[in-house]
């Protein structure tokens, strides 16, 4: 396992201590029952916390995650740090809201210095390294342009992390993962703001398919990877989604940059549930037409009542409850056409696709007539190899 970055920021990596490396791999282990053996020393504040809160409260109140042990030497010693405030930068939404909270701020010694792209296995592009490599190169170009335009400085860290989870996926992008590469660099950092998925009273523990959101523990988690000399704080946890929104709409480095897809090509394709909500939440608002550069926003007004009631049937709450009591803050009327469309076209129409994709002679024809283009979401050869794949096994 490894973490890799440009030249000029290999000075920060530590590697003094296993901190990093543990958090990488905790959440698979647990999953495997896995005890984890360091012979480079750990934290003893990080070892502490993990060993008398972490794995205890996870083993305990999930199904998921078992009891499992950190076996080795720790050591109190300190970390010398240049003292920076850094956040990690998608150019979605929850991370625009907090570079943009702490830019020029009241307390300077808490704004954001160092905007870092990770790939922590988040992004859907994560499948293959191939697709992988395709979207974090994309990304970089325009991230690098959005930290320009902000005044500040960008990092990149590759890592092959999500491949170590690509058996047993955990919901991998979450605090625990992600705070590895900011353990890995600690010689640089004091801060980190960790870009909160939804408001702090999310906080419960309940598995969905077997799969815990990490973004529903994230009160807990964000406060378990915090050791002495770096801090992690669970930036906007105070306001919801429609009120992240609310805050960045009138940016032109978020109307130039707002990119929540996640695609290969780092740019939102229109038609997932990320990229409705957000056009939702910005159309009930009222500021959609001012973020052009970034969304199909003509095409999605032609149809908007369609749009918002797909929305609906692929989100889930508190963002589509968000999303209507924002419209009717704005004054914006919810139209009968919209619950007659979700009940009788997009749900029949999603269950079917739903059942579609999984049947590879479906699949097949659906890439022969380049649908996957038509669509809006144009799929490479490794993801339409791997989508084959998964439907081959899944005929078997």
């Amino acid at each position: 396992m490894f973490f890799e970055t440009e030249e000029k920021w290999g000075r920060y990596f530590v590697t003094e201590l296993s901190d990093a490396f543990v958090l990488a791999v905790l959440k698979r282990a647990m999953k495997r029952k896995w005890d984890i053996s360091f012979e480079t020393p750990m934290s003893e504040g990080l070892c502490y916390q993990l060993t008398t809160y972490g794995i205890p409260i996870l083993s305990d109140m999930t199904e998921i995650y078992k009891k499992i042990e950190l076996k080795g030497e720790t050591t109190a010693s300190c970390i010398p740090t240049e003292g920076k405030a850094g956040t990690g930068f998608s150019g979605g939404v929850d991370s625009f809201y907090t570079v943009l909270k702490h830019k020029n701020s009241r307390f300077a010694g808490h704004d954001v210095s160092h905007l870092v792209l990770a790939r922590n296995g988040a992004a859907s592009s994560s499948e293959t390294e191939e697709i992988a490599r395709s979207w974090f190169d994309a990304s970089n170009v325009k991230l690098a342009e959005g930290a320009k335009m902000l005044g500040m400085e960008y990092i990149s860290i590759w890592s092959n992390i999500p491949d170590f989870y690509l058996e047993d996926f955990c919901g991998n992008g979450c605090v625990i993962v992600t705070s590895a590469f900011i353990h890995a660099m600690r010689k640089l950092f004091k801060i980190y703001y960790w870009a909160s998925a939804y408001q702090a009273d999310i906080l419960s523990f309940k598995e969905y398919n077997r799969i815990l959101d990490g973004g529903f523990i994230e009160p807990f988690t964000v406060l378990l990877v915090s050791v002495e000399g770096l801090r992690f704080y669970h930036s906007g946890a105070e306001v919801n989604r429609v009120g992240k929104v609310e805050y960045i709409a009138d940016s032109p480095e978020a109307q130039k940059n707002l990119t929540v897809c996640g695609e290969e090509n780092a740019r939102n394709c229109g038609s997932c549930v990320k990229c409705l909500r957000t056009m939702a939440e910005l159309n009930s608002i009222g500021k959609l037409e001012q973020f052009k550069e970034s969304f199909p926003v003509e095409k999605y007004l032609q149809n908007w009542t369609g749009k918002l009631a797909y929305e609906f049937i692929l989100d889930h709450p508190p963002f589509t409850t968000d999303i209507r009591k924002s419209m009717k803050k704005h004054g914006r009327r919810m139209p009968v056409s919209v619950w007659f469309k979700c009940w009788f076209i997009y749900l029949p129409y999603h269950k079917l696709r739903e059942t579609f994709k999984r049947n590879y002679t479906v699949r097949k024809l659906y890439y022969r007539l380049h649908l996957d283009e038509k669509s809006g979401r144009k799929h490479s050869e490794a993801m339409k190899e791997r989508r084959l794949a998964e439907c081959k096994r899944k005929r078997r």
